[in-house]
């Protein structure tokens, strides 16, 4: 008896591990701030085995473009201190993945997810500079809470594993 293993149970493979990938991505980014240029190039490096084991054409020229673009406007956001370059990289390399058909579900979920986290974190530093006011402790090592860092490696993960997910469903 002949042993064979389905393609779908590779392509299946490939985005579960791009997946895991992304969810360490953002517990990195949460802990250190930092989003790996490892991790960013191993989404990037994945992304061909997704073509090959797909059981459907994959128009993986559009995808590049569309990692291309977001790459671009994310280098001028850059530049204009709206996101982190980590952020950059990982919302392109995540991108690459979502292609032309999933990029707009790909940034609604990011954006959403984003703002939560953001509304959350500056929740979070308002809360703590009110209790510090209020017990009349000095901190000038504080950030204003409305400068508080955010890992926004988090909500692209978010929006890269829903993604992911709805691609997965549609095979």
């Amino acid at each position: 008896m002949d042993m064979i293993i389905d393609k779908n149970f590779f392509h299946d493979g490939i985005l579960i591990i791009a997946a895991i990938t992304m969810l360490i991505a953002a517990l990195s980014d949460i802990k250190k701030l930092i989003i790996s240029n490892r991790l960013c190039l191993f989404l990037v490096g994945l992304f061909p085995f997704y073509v090959l084991t797909a059981p459907h054409e994959v128009m993986w020229v559009q995808h590049v473009m569309i990692a291309a673009v977001v790459l671009i406007i994310g280098f001028a956001m850059f530049a204009m201190n709206f996101l982190g370059g980590g952020d950059v990289k990982m919302l392109a390399a995540v991108s690459l993945w979502a292609g032309p058909k999933m990029i707009a579900t790909l940034l609604l979920f990011t954006s959403f997810a984003g703002g939560i986290l953001a509304l959350a974190f500056a929740a979070a530093a308002l809360w703590r500079a009110r209790r510090m006011m209020k017990e009349h402790i000095e901190n000038p090592d504080e950030i204003p809470w409305h400068k508080i860092p955010v890992p926004y490696g988090v909500a692209i993960a978010c929006g890269g594993v829903t993604s992911l997910f709805l691609m997965a469903q549609a095979i």
